[in-house]
Protein backbone atom coordinates (compact mmCIF):
# COMPACT_ATOMS: atom_id res chain seq x y z
CA UNK A 1 0.00 0.00 0.00
CA UNK A 2 2.50 2.59 -1.22
CA UNK A 3 -0.18 5.00 -2.00
CA UNK A 4 -1.94 7.72 0.50
CA UNK A 5 -5.40 5.72 0.51
CA UNK A 6 -7.21 5.22 3.76
CA UNK A 7 -8.84 2.06 4.64
CA UNK A 8 -11.38 2.03 6.90
CA UNK A 9 -11.68 -1.37 9.24
CA UNK A 10 -14.56 -1.80 11.23
CA UNK A 11 -15.97 -4.40 13.24
CA UNK A 12 -18.42 -5.22 15.67
CA UNK A 13 -18.41 -6.73 19.48
CA UNK A 14 -21.03 -8.50 20.59
CA UNK A 15 -20.15 -8.63 24.37
CA UNK A 16 -23.97 -9.90 25.09
CA UNK A 17 -22.87 -13.17 23.69
CA UNK A 18 -19.27 -13.69 23.47
CA UNK A 19 -16.64 -13.45 27.19
CA UNK A 20 -13.73 -11.86 24.83
CA UNK A 21 -16.28 -9.26 23.39
CA UNK A 22 -17.30 -8.04 26.67
CA UNK A 23 -13.29 -8.22 27.73
CA UNK A 24 -13.09 -5.64 24.93
CA UNK A 25 -16.03 -3.61 25.99
CA UNK A 26 -14.85 -3.26 29.19
CA UNK A 27 -11.21 -2.53 28.26
CA UNK A 28 -12.14 0.23 26.16
CA UNK A 29 -14.34 1.49 28.52
CA UNK A 30 -11.82 2.12 30.56
CA UNK A 31 -9.46 3.04 28.34
CA UNK A 32 -8.85 7.25 27.80
CA UNK A 33 -7.46 6.54 24.38
CA UNK A 34 -9.93 6.76 21.22
CA UNK A 35 -11.11 3.23 20.41
CA UNK A 36 -9.50 3.84 16.66
CA UNK A 37 -5.94 4.07 17.92
CA UNK A 38 -6.62 1.27 20.11
CA UNK A 39 -7.74 -0.83 17.37
CA UNK A 40 -4.98 0.01 15.05
CA UNK A 41 -2.45 -0.59 17.72
CA UNK A 42 -4.58 -4.32 18.28
CA UNK A 43 -4.03 -4.81 14.58
CA UNK A 44 -0.11 -3.95 14.08
CA UNK A 45 0.14 -6.26 17.63
CA UNK A 46 -1.32 -8.79 15.67
CA UNK A 47 0.79 -8.53 12.39
CA UNK A 48 4.13 -8.62 15.09
CA UNK A 49 2.86 -11.47 16.50
CA UNK A 50 2.26 -13.80 13.41
CA UNK A 51 5.65 -12.73 12.37
CA UNK A 52 6.36 -15.55 15.00
CA UNK A 53 3.96 -17.85 14.00
CA UNK A 54 0.78 -17.27 11.47
CA UNK A 55 -1.54 -19.37 14.27
CA UNK A 56 -0.48 -17.46 17.33
CA UNK A 57 -3.00 -14.34 17.23
CA UNK A 58 -6.08 -16.45 16.88
CA UNK A 59 -4.78 -18.79 18.89
CA UNK A 60 -4.29 -15.99 21.44
CA UNK A 61 -7.98 -15.04 20.73
CA UNK A 62 -9.65 -18.20 21.18
CA UNK A 63 -8.15 -18.62 24.78
CA UNK A 64 -7.94 -15.95 26.32
CA UNK A 65 -10.75 -15.10 29.26
CA UNK A 66 -11.61 -13.18 32.26
CA UNK A 67 -8.73 -13.83 34.25
CA UNK A 68 -6.12 -15.42 32.13
CA UNK A 69 -3.07 -14.46 33.49
CA UNK A 70 -0.22 -12.43 31.30
CA UNK A 71 2.67 -15.73 32.25
CA UNK A 72 -0.11 -17.63 30.51
CA UNK A 73 0.19 -15.96 27.57
CA UNK A 74 3.73 -15.00 27.75
CA UNK A 75 4.45 -19.19 27.60
CA UNK A 76 1.86 -19.78 25.06
CA UNK A 77 4.08 -16.98 23.31
CA UNK A 78 6.86 -19.12 23.89
CA UNK A 79 5.84 -22.38 23.20
CA UNK A 80 5.09 -21.18 19.43
CA UNK A 81 8.78 -19.17 19.05
CA UNK A 82 11.34 -21.29 17.27
CA UNK A 83 14.53 -19.43 18.21
CA UNK A 84 16.47 -19.16 21.73
CA UNK A 85 15.88 -16.24 23.98
CA UNK A 86 17.92 -13.60 23.27
CA UNK A 87 20.17 -11.47 26.17
CA UNK A 88 19.04 -8.22 27.18
CA UNK A 89 21.61 -6.46 25.76
CA UNK A 90 20.61 -8.17 22.16
CA UNK A 91 17.30 -6.68 22.59
CA UNK A 92 17.87 -2.88 23.66
CA UNK A 93 20.64 -3.39 20.59
CA UNK A 94 17.37 -4.76 18.26
CA UNK A 95 15.30 -1.78 19.43
CA UNK A 96 17.93 0.64 18.84
CA UNK A 97 18.12 -0.43 15.14
CA UNK A 98 14.25 -0.01 15.09
CA UNK A 99 14.52 3.39 15.44
CA UNK A 100 15.97 4.17 12.67
CA UNK A 101 14.25 5.00 9.75
CA UNK A 102 14.07 2.35 6.66
CA UNK A 103 15.26 3.30 3.86
CA UNK A 104 14.38 1.96 0.24
CA UNK A 105 18.14 -0.64 0.55
CA UNK A 106 17.81 -2.87 3.37
CA UNK A 107 20.22 -3.62 5.90
CA UNK A 108 21.46 -6.43 7.10
CA UNK A 109 20.53 -7.52 10.88
CA UNK A 110 22.81 -7.01 13.33
CA UNK A 111 25.31 -10.09 13.99
CA UNK A 112 24.11 -10.42 17.25
CA UNK A 113 20.77 -10.69 16.81
CA UNK A 114 19.56 -13.93 16.17
CA UNK A 115 18.72 -14.90 12.90
CA UNK A 116 15.07 -17.10 12.15
CA UNK A 117 15.03 -19.73 9.65
CA UNK A 118 12.46 -19.48 6.81
CA UNK A 119 9.68 -22.45 7.12
CA UNK A 120 7.99 -23.53 3.99
CA UNK A 121 5.19 -25.26 4.69
CA UNK A 122 3.05 -27.56 2.08
CA UNK A 123 -0.48 -28.81 2.81
CA UNK A 124 0.54 -32.46 3.79
CA UNK A 125 2.79 -30.77 7.05
CA UNK A 126 -0.45 -28.35 7.82
CA UNK A 127 -2.70 -32.02 7.93
CA UNK A 128 -0.27 -33.62 9.98
CA UNK A 129 0.27 -30.40 12.31
CA UNK A 130 -3.90 -30.37 12.69
CA UNK A 131 -3.66 -34.08 13.27
CA UNK A 132 -1.95 -33.78 16.85
CA UNK A 133 -3.55 -34.69 19.55
CA UNK A 134 -4.42 -31.42 21.80
CA UNK A 135 -2.89 -31.19 24.94
CA UNK A 136 -5.68 -31.33 28.25
CA UNK A 137 -4.50 -26.85 29.27
CA UNK A 138 -5.77 -26.02 25.60
CA UNK A 139 -8.92 -28.66 26.00
CA UNK A 140 -9.78 -26.73 29.53
CA UNK A 141 -9.09 -23.05 27.82
CA UNK A 142 -10.48 -23.31 24.51
CA UNK A 143 -14.33 -22.82 23.68
CA UNK A 144 -15.53 -22.04 20.11
CA UNK A 145 -15.90 -18.51 19.13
Amino acid sequence: MANDQRIKVQFYISPETREQDELIQEYLEDSKERPSSLAREAMLAACALKEIDPRLVSTIAAMYRRGTQGEFIAKLISSFASWEATSDTQLKEGAANMAVPRTAAASPPPAELPQTKAVKTTPADTKAETDKPVSAAVKKNFSPL
